[in-house]
């Protein structure tokens, strides 16, 4: 894309932006020519659930390297030592035995917090960051867990818990919401 023509196009993104009242960040690259564009693409963002992505390809790579069988079964925590979260296996009472395929179903679908946690587990925090490294994600990190992330949510509030999240200044703070302190990564890496 020419010069002119990039700015143009980075004009018009900005005014999109703008006139939803919101800020925003993006890297897009035509799949046939290669050609780029991008608002912010180097600016670190937290990934939140956006990194279950990570870990499923990560378990994915390691059932075709036969490292591991995505029918073996994993045995959940009790109802009450499942991570956080209103969907999913944190929302079941009952003791759950399950296959790594099925929790990756239910950590994709639902975006089960749980479920990417005990395959999380399973493939560990290392073999996410390699793969992330080996695709060309370089500045893509796993730093925790998802029980890890929303404990320091929970620390960062404080005494008031959730209520405390309507403060701007709590918010300001929330380890979870700073990419130096969390898992990250950018638009374009």
């Amino acid at each position: 894309m020419t010069g002119t023509r990039a700015a143009d196009v980075r004009g018009r993104i900005d005014a999109a932006f703008a006139e939803a009242g919101v800020s925003g960040l993006l890297h897009a690259v035509d799949i046939d020519s290669g050609a780029q564009i991008d608002a912010g693409a180097d600016q670190p963002v937290c990934t939140a659930s956006v990194h279950k992505l990570c870990v499923l390809v990560t378990l994915h790579e390691r059932a075709a390297a036969g490292e591991l069988d995505l029918t073996e079964q994993v045995e959940c925590p009790p109802a009450g030592e499942r991570t956080p979260g209103p969907t999913g296996l944190a929302a079941m009472l009952d003791p759950v035995r399950l296959s790594l395929r099925d929790a990756a179903f239910l950590m994709m679908s639902v975006s089960d917090n749980t479920a990417a946690d005990l395959l999380l587990r399973r493939v560990g925090l290392d073999a996410v960051n390699r793969t992330a490294d080996r695709l060309g994600l370089t500045r893509t990190r796993a730093v925790h867990g998802f029980a890890e992330m929303l404990a320091t949510m929970r620390e960062d509030a404080g005494p008031r818990g959730a209520r405390a999240l309507t403060d701007p200044h709590v918010i300001a703070r929330l380890r979870a919401l700073d990419p130096s302190r969390t898992n990250r990564s950018t638009p374009g890496t």
